[in-house]
């Protein structure tokens, strides 16, 4: 799908004004973020409840899954992502499972921010392995403040089976368009292609049905 939808309207006698809709508003196009490692493994497993950004996570975004798109820990430069902006081959990233995000917050401080160790899971430290995850004062942000976001978990759904990734292209910073549905996606985790109902639920007795169009 393009990265952008216009919408052109016209009217007779008039100049046709073209719309530019957000590349994320297409209900049909399945979105995935890339996390790296032990990142991705801890939102899995319910330790990381916050993800830490430099960026809002876009509106159309809230509440809505994705695909937890996660990448070894020493793919590419620290803090930088792992992958290419255009992925043309399958398992550039290994997918773990679902994870929605309900809210957007900013701390005002690096006190705040270190409080909030036990759910962003970043250590408060200036040096070594997480030294570029830390809250810090930056020249994007007004003085004193910092361009931080926490995105805050709301569900985490683990794949039954790790699935390789698809060809897919970067959106935003980390957020890819996936090429592939939903029910693909549920086929390869379960190994069957009778693994969901063909509305993207799991046959999980129930558990986590849910349409995801």
């Amino acid at each position: 799908p393009p990265r952008h939808c216009p919408e052109r309207h016209t009217n007779p006698g008039r100049i046709a004004v073209v719309v530019m809709t957000s590349p994320f508003a297409d209900p049909d196009v399945l979105f995935g973020l890339e996390l790296k490692e032990p990142w991705a493994s801890m939102v899995l497993e319910g330790s990381k409840t916050i993800e830490t950004r430099t960026y809002d996570l876009p509106p159309e975004l809230i509440g809505r899954p994705l695909v937890l798109l996660a990448t070894p820990e020493d793919s590419g430069a620290p803090g930088t992502s792992g992958l290419a902006d255009v992925v043309t081959i399958r398992g550039a990233a290994t997918i773990l499972g679902l994870v929605t995000f309900d809210d957007v917050i900013q701390w005002d401080s690096r006190e705040t921010w270190a409080k909030d160790c036990d759910r962003h899971g970043v250590p408060d430290v200036d040096d070594g392995p997480y030294a570029n995850y830390v809250w810090r004062e930056d020249d994007a942000a007004e003085p004193g403040k910092s361009t931080m976001r926490g995105w805050v978990v709301s569900e985490v759904i683990p794949l039954p089976n790790p699935v390789e990734s698809p060809r897919m292209r970067r959106v935003l910073r980390s957020i890819f368009a996936l090429d592939t549905t939903v029910e693909e996606l549920l086929a390869g985790a379960y190994g069957d292609d009778d693994a969901d109902d063909g509305l993207g639920r799991w046959d999980d007795e129930g558990e986590n049905d849910r349409p995801w169009h």
